[in-house]
């Protein structure tokens, strides 16, 4: 990442600076896109892991049959 980046906080800041060009806005928000991308992209993961967990999770009758449901299908056909 610039150097010259890091200093905007947000999109306001970029457009209000007198001297910032067109390739800069258009980093910015890659940047922001990639970082909020990055962020849903780890809460799911982690709630994907918490629900899936056999060493965490409860065994409840949803998680168990949840975990059914993902080993049936994941299962090879019979010859």
């Amino acid at each position: 990442m610039d150097t010259e980046m890091t200093c905007y906080a947000s999109f306001a800041e970029v457009t209000e600076d007198f001297y910032c060009s067109a390739v800069d806005v258009l980093k910015i928000l890659v940047l922001r896109l990639h970082d909020y991308h990055a962020c849903c992209f780890h809460s799911l993961r982690d709630a994907l892991y918490d629900c899936f967990s056999t060493d965490t999770a409860p065994h409840t009758h949803a998680n168990v049959s949840t975990k059914h449901t993902v080993t049936a299908s994941c299962a090879p056909r019979p010859p």
